[in-house]
């Protein structure tokens, strides 16, 4: 004969199993809602420059890493008008406008004033850099992207020594050893 359970152990299993299902139903209504897109955060800035910039739709756009470098670079408030202008000229260019570069979104010759005035800003003196890459690029000797972001990481304290070589390879005086040997020179003592 099998013993029956009392109507209190019944219920409190009935309760429990009730209990779960109403937090699967309600665990399954949050994972569906955050799969509908719904974002409580507005976008920020470097949430939509990464949007604009990576739409050549590359192998390897990350957005995420894309939005942290982002936020690295722009940190303070000290060029974002800079910033502003080089993002409004970006969302202005056509999509062909960004090509794939080692498998990277990348602006291809486009918005250059801006860009070069966003370099200014970031780094003053480094105009001529820029300058530098956009003539590299244009020979084929670099990509303007990866030149124009080392425009950016001047050692400290080597900043007027790297605008004064910059500056000369824009255009360089006649001397023996090539062109602006010793500018070259003093800008690799200055950064050992």
């Amino acid at each position: 004969m099998s013993a029956s359970k009392p109507a209190s152990e019944h219920s409190l299993a009935h309760r429990t199993g009730s209990t779960i299902a109403r937090a699967g139903v309600l665990a399954l209504g949050l994972v569906l809602a955050a799969c509908r897109g719904d974002y409580s955060i507005s976008p920020t800035a470097c949430d939509e420059h990464c949007k604009i910039i990576e739409r050549a739709d590359c192998s390897e756009d990350y957005p995420a890493d894309c939005v942290r470098d982002c936020e690295a670079a722009r940190s303070g408030q000290a060029c974002e008008r800079a910033w502003q202008a080089l993002d409004g000229c970006y969302a202005a260019a056509d999509a062909d406008a960004f090509v794939c570069v080692d498998d990277r979104s990348q602006p291809g010759s486009v918005c250059l004033p801006e860009r070069r005035g966003l370099s200014e800003c970031l780094l003053p003196g480094s105009g001529a850099c820029f300058d530098h890459c956009l003539r590299q690029a244009e020979a084929d000797e670099a990509t303007l992207s990866d030149c124009e972001a080392g425009c950016h990481e001047t050692a400290p304290g080597c900043e007027q020594i790297s605008h004064d070589y910059y500056a000369c390879l824009a255009a360089p005086p006649p001397s023996e050893e090539g062109p602006c040997y010793y500018e070259a020179l003093g800008l690799l003592a200055c950064v050992k």
